[in-house]
């Protein structure tokens, strides 16, 4: 019976920390994805030399594959890529969002 009992703890706590390391890996995943579109946009933007529309159009088009805002702003001779992006942990009721934010030199 005590060894039925402690093989029953055992499996609960690891399938607990199995489903939380599940969950990190895709909160990961979500920021590396964030990293790679915001590479992306400073990419785009030195690339071409210039923020245009067409720039605009091929950066939302990555970002609306993935999921993730993008937001770009003149700040100066330079552009400021902004990505925000949400995580989230259900088993601990965790709801979070993040902004990565960098800026390129075009001009």
């Amino acid at each position: 019976m005590k060894i039925g009992f402690e093989a029953m703890l055992l499996s609960f706590f690891s399938m607990f920390f199995l489903a939380i390391g599940l969950y990190f890996m895709d909160i990961l995943f979500t920021h590396q994805s964030a990293l790679q579109l915001q590479e992306y946009a400073v990419m785009m933007i030195e690339h071409h030399d210039r923020y245009d529309s067409m720039v605009a159009e091929a950066i939302e088009q990555k970002a609306n594959a993935s999921d993730l805002a993008v937001s770009v702003t003149e700040v100066g001779d330079t552009y400021g890529v902004e990505v925000t992006y949400s995580v989230s942990l259900p088993l601990l009721e965790r709801h979070l969002s993040n902004t990565l934010y960098t800026i390129c030199a075009s001009r």
